[in-house]
């Protein structure tokens, strides 16, 4: 007979006492499930630190206790990094039908909304995308040089959070099996085809995930957070992107998408394409892009930055005042895997916007089975 999950984990921290630590359900309260680009995730309140966290989930009743045990191998694993442009790994959470990963709740959300959400948030300062990518920079530089180095194996903008003063933060590092096995749970939202934009082409072709991969997709996400353009954006099916890739093609790099009169723009440019060198070993280090982007960085006014932060803070400000009414769904929280499929098709679209536009469902002491809406000012 399986175990659940959470008697999973229990009987896995015995055994592992190194591992991470396993949050209970009565230490979270106020739940909160959004609806995310990449996934589903609950907000909630963690009684005793007295702070806000984010779940991710890990796994559903439907996954077998090997599986479970195989997970949180690796998040114990990922859970003794620590730096300060990676989002912290502070437990699992456990309750009877899933567990979740447990992060402090990044409060503006991830990268993608922030440079995508152009109604909101035009004309972004160059150097505070500068500082950004020096921010994963220098997270993915302390990732490699660890021993044996850790390989992301999934950077993009939606995996870059940011927190109140905007600084970039790298989350679902080195989760290679949570990714494969969440990629057909009905928890998991399906991926948009773009996200393989990413991939190096040596990956596409079966090669294992490496260092250099890692340096490729960070060529792709320079070259998004600069130009504010998604790479291969012409390309529709996920077909004819691997072929565009697979034959050598890369996104745009004229004065179309790179002005004239972008500050290093030759500099720029140059690190970016080497980042997605055909050839995985022309391609540069983290430590060498950490260092270019440092010392374009520092010929910027310091107060350029600090300057957009308080813009961004005010814009922010504004949106949520104009917020009126958001529709909320209460679910039982034991039964969450139940109307999870549902709740994209239900839920209305909504203007928050640092949330990655999302969609909000209250997760409060509702009656067992049911699912209800009601209106809140104030979600």
């Amino acid at each position: 007979m399986n175990s659940t999950p959470s008697e999973t984990a229990g009987l896995f921290q015995m055994s592992a006492p190194h591992s991470v630590p396993i949050i209970p359900k009565g230490d979270l309260e106020n739940l909160a499930l959004f609806q995310m680009r990449n996934g589903l995730i609950i907000k909630a309140r963690h009684k005793h630190r007295n702070i806000d966290v984010s779940v991710k989930f890990l796994t559903n009743q439907s996954v077998r206790d090997r599986k479970v045990m195989e997970l949180l191998k690796e998040v114990t694993n990922t859970g003794c990094i620590q730096a300060k442009q990676i989002v912290p790994l502070m437990g699992v959470y456990s309750c009877p039908q899933f567990l979740g990963l447990v992060t402090e709740w990044m409060c503006n959300g991830s990268l993608d909304s922030l440079i995508h959400e152009g109604d909101f948030y035009s004309n972004l300062p160059v150097p505070l995308r500068l500082r950004i990518l020096l921010d994963v920079a220098e997270g993915m530089s302390h990732l490699h040089g660890m021993e044996p180095p850790v390989i992301h194996q999934a950077l993009k903008l939606s995996n870059v959070l940011l927190d109140k003063d905007y600084r970039a933060k790298l989350s679902d590092y080195s989760m290679c099996k949570w990714r494969k096995w969440t990629s057909s749970s009905t928890l998991a939202i399906p991926s948009n085809p773009k996200d393989i934009v990413y991939m190096a082409p040596e990956c596409l072709q079966g090669k294992p995930p490496s260092t250099k991969g890692d340096v490729y997709s960070y060529g792709m996400l320079a070259y998004e957070v600069l130009t504010g353009r998604r790479p291969h954006e012409d390309k529709q099916n996920l077909q004819d992107i691997i072929l565009a890739i697979n034959n050598g093609a890369r996104p745009n790099c004229t004065t179309e998408a790179f002005p004239a009169s972008l500050p290093h723009r030759d500099t720029l440019i140059h690190l970016i394409t080497s980042c997605w060198n055909e050839e995985p070993q022309k391609r540069p280090q983290f430590r060498d892009c950490k260092n270019l982007l440092k010392s374009v960085f520092e010929t910027f006014d310091s107060s350029m930055v600090s300057n957009a932060v308080h813009s961004l803070a005010l814009t922010k400000g504004r949106m949520l005042e104009d917020a009126h009414h958001t529709q909320l769904f209460c679910i039982d929280v034991k039964n969450l895997e139940l109307p999870c499929d549902e709740i994209p098709s239900k839920l209305p679209p909504t203007k928050n916007m640092h949330l990655e536009r999302n969609n909000i469902v209250c997760v409060e002491n509702p009656t067992p089975g049911r699912l209800n809406s009601e209106h809140s000012p104030n979600p």
